[in-house]
């Protein structure tokens, strides 16, 4: 469970559907996990050194979140 490539985890977010959102300090990288534990997807933000996280998620018309 949360297999991955995370050097330095340094931020954490949970959003309302239950998609645990992880920064990364060292390479700036925020990775998203279903609640399996399972990585779906990873997105780079080119700034190394996130230390936090904040999600504003707002529920789409077919009533999942974005």
């Amino acid at each position: 469970m949360f297999s991955t490539r995370l050097a330095s985890p340094s931020g954490i977010a949970l959003s309302p559907d239950g998609r645990l959102f992880v920064a990364d300090y060292d390479s700036g990288d925020i990775v998203a996990f279903d609640k399996q534990g399972v990585e779906l997807g990873r997105t780079a933000t080119g700034a190394a050194g996130v230390t936090g996280l904040e999600i504003e998620c707002s529920e789409s018309s077919a009533g999942t979140y974005t």
